[in-house]
Formats: structure tokens, C-alpha cells, sequence
């Protein structure tokens, strides 16, 4: 599963949203003549992380989300149970480990060709893409992870 899908999935498991926007949370676009609320999302860059010997795994990506209701207020109402999601999080999300999402960026807008207004909300996720049936967790040290067949490493931070 790719992380965007892993993103989609762990945010219509929430009561809450899952309750205003039933699924409606599309890439990239609304449908044409939408019920609201909704919500889009597209990734807005990717960055990996490099170390002197390659790749450390760690990568950030930058999701742009849409929320879009019949007023602002309610599009507010709609970004804010967002943010209590996904803001802060750290865990796994499907197949993916993440090791932190942050907020950073929200400002209201209007639509003139929908007459709809809608909160765009940037957010950062910070991950490691787990490789099938393995899951990772933190000791006590932090710096070492082990896999679930107890295989240690180092995690880069």
C-alpha cells in the first residue's frame, strides 16, 4: 500500500470525519457538482533523506488538504477534526511506520467558479516504509529499533 493511501485510509477511520464526509475525500479534485462536506488531498513534494553510505529510509512527504463545506465556519469545523487526527500523530498508518505528522500551514479560501468555500491545510509526514510483515518499535533506547523478528538497527534521526 503507498503511503498516500495509507494517509486516505487512516484518516476516513475516524468517527468523526468518517461521520461528516461518509468517503468523500478525493485526490486532488472534487467531483463536478459535489456533496459536501468533502475533503481533497494531493502530495505536494517528497523528500528522502540521505546519510553518507545512501539512503536513511526516512522520508518526508507534504500533503495538501482541502476541506470544503457551504460555509466557512463549517469547513473550519471540518479542518479542525482534521487536525485532531492527524496532527501529532505517530504510529503506523497500514503498512507504513510514521514517525511524526506536523502541521504547517492552514488558511481559509474561496472557490469562485463553485461558490464554496473550503480551509487549505498543509501537513508534514515524517516516514519509514515498512517492508511486508515486518513492524518496528523503539526500546528504551531510542536510537535502536527492533523488527518483529527481534533484528536490531539503528534508526537515523
Amino acid at each position: 500500500m503507498s503511503i498516500e493511501n495509507s494517509f486516505r485510509t487512516y484518516i476516513l477511520a475516524d468517527p468523526t470525519i468518517s461521520a461528516l464526509i461518509s468517503t468523500r475525500l478525493y485526490t486532488r479534485e472534487l467531483p463536478q457538482r459535489p456533496t459536501l462536506p468533502a475533503m481533497t488531498y494531493e502530495r505536494d513534494y517528497t523528500l528522502d533523506n540521505y546519510h553518507t553510505t545512501g539512503s536513511s529510509g526516512l522520508v518526508s512527504i507534504g500533503f495538501i488538504l482541502r476541506c470544503w463545506d457551504d460555509t466557512t465556519l463549517d469547513s473550519r469545523l471540518l479542518a479542525n477534526a482534521l487536525r485532531l487526527r492527524i496532527s501529532g500523530y505517530q504510529g503506523v498508518m497500514a503498512t507504513d511506520y510514521v514517525y511524526s505528522v506536523f502541521r504547517e500551514n492552514d488558511s481559509d479560501h474561496y472557490d469562485s467558479d463553485l461558490k464554496k468555500p473550503y480551509v487549505e491545510t498543509e501537513y508534514m509526514l515524517w516516514y519509514r516504509e515498512i517492508v511486508s510483515g515486518e513492524f518496528e518499535f523503539y526500546t528504551e533506547d531510542s536510537d535502536l529499533l527492533l523488527s518483529e523478528t527481534g533484528e536490531q538497527f539503528f534508526a537515523t534521526h
